[in-house]
């Protein structure tokens, strides 16, 4: 008769930060036998969790089918490594032509590697608000504010003034007067090297474009998402532009918001 490993649940069951993530369209991705995106999608996402587990970088992380789960502790370090990990699966998938959508939250979560459990209401509450965060971003559970006694922009400078990036990096998205996306949720930043490459500006604009362009008017049920993907990467490459006096840069990033703004 085979052993089983013991399970242990702790009590209490720790407070930990927890990001849940959905591919959206996985289904189409299945139903029309998209071999190739579902293939890159398995790959990239294995080979980022494996490079997690490498680096040691005390994240948990458990993926299940379109599904990628991440649990950091409960500090201020544990959250930034966490929203750092999110940006990275977002900015190597979307150069697949995958979005994500997911939701990051604080709460009672364990995981148990050995037998692939997870409980918590931090995780349920990071699986609930997924549905929350409507478009092609991982929105930040508002709670946290409150958990880290800070205010909006508080949170926001804590995470944006970073050691790990310069100046014109972002952990989150600030919204201004040129952003043509509503204020209604704070979420992960994942154009922010827009802010800080040459004038050829990253791969990535002419990538988010061709897709845009390929999918805003294949069907209504897409036009939501990426008509917001359009006005937030226009809302970037504006604030890039607002930072930067260099003409040549200048001209590259006018002509960009000119092409984003006549699809």
């Amino acid at each position: 008769m085979m052993e089983t490993t013991p399970f242990n649940l702790p009590n209490p069951i720790p407070k930990q930060y927890v990001a849940f993530i959905d591919v959206l369209g996985f289904s189409d991705l299945v139903y029309k036998s998209q071999h190739v995106q579902l293939e890159q999608y398995f790959q990239t996402v294995t080979e980022i969790l494996s490079e997690m587990k490498r680096e040691n970088q005390k994240i948990q992380s458990l993926n299940i089918s379109d599904s990628i789960i991440l649990i950091t502790p409960d500090d201020l370090n544990g959250l930034k490594r966490l929203i750092r990990a999110v940006r990275k699966i977002q900015r190597k998938l979307m150069f697949k032509n995958i979005l994500i959508r997911g939701a990051v939250s604080y709460g009672e979560a364990f995981f148990d590697d050995a037998h692939n459990i997870i409980v918590g209401k931090g995780y349920i509450r990071a699986y609930q608000l997924e549905a929350e965060a409507i478009y092609p971003r991982v929105i930040i559970d508002p709670s946290i504010i409150s958990h880290l006694a800070m205010d909006r922009t508080e949170l926001m400078d804590s995470l944006n003034k970073s050691e790990q990036f310069n100046s014109h990096s972002n952990y989150i998205f600030r919204h201004n007067a040129s952003t043509n996306i509503e204020n209604d949720a704070i979420f992960i930043d994942y154009a922010y090297a827009l802010k800080e490459e040459d004038t050829k500006i990253s791969p990535l604009i002419t990538t988010v474009y061709n897709n845009i362009k390929k999918n805003l008017y294949s069907d209504q049920k897409f036009y939501a998402k990426y008509n917001w993907l359009r006005n937030y990467f226009v809302g970037c490459i504006t604030q890039s532009l607002q930072l930067t006096a260099d003409k040549s840069r200048i001209s590259v990033l006018k002509d960009w918001i000119r092409k984003f703004e006549r699809l």
